[in-house]
């Protein structure tokens, strides 16, 4: 591989990282707020069985469970593809 090829494949790394911390941040930002949503909606469930009903609304419709499990997935993948360009990176001898 010739070196302008090589610095092209290197950019390519590097912006393909770049996009998948981007998206990875925003996934730990959305993961973040469903984990308070479900902090709240405990608070309120042991409220409600210790008969103690105070200030109850509808955290529990807010909270999509199903999302939620597909942001973990995509964050478990995203960190794979993370790893996997740095390993790219270190092969190509260029410090992650």
């Amino acid at each position: 591989m010739n070196s302008h090829n090589q610095d092209e494949l290197i950019g390519r790394i590097y912006r393909h990282k770049a996009a998948h911390r981007q998206r990875l941040s925003f996934i730990d930002a959305e993961l973040s707020n469903a984990a308070s949503l479900l902090k709240k909606a405990s608070s309120q469930m042991e409220a409600l069985l210790a008969r103690e009903p105070s200030k109850i609304d509808s955290v529990l419709s807010r909270i999509d469970i199903d999302e939620i499990l597909k942001l973990l997935a995509e964050r478990a993948q995203l960190q794979r593809r993370i790893a996997d360009a740095n390993e790219q990176l270190q092969k190509l001898g260029v410090r992650p």
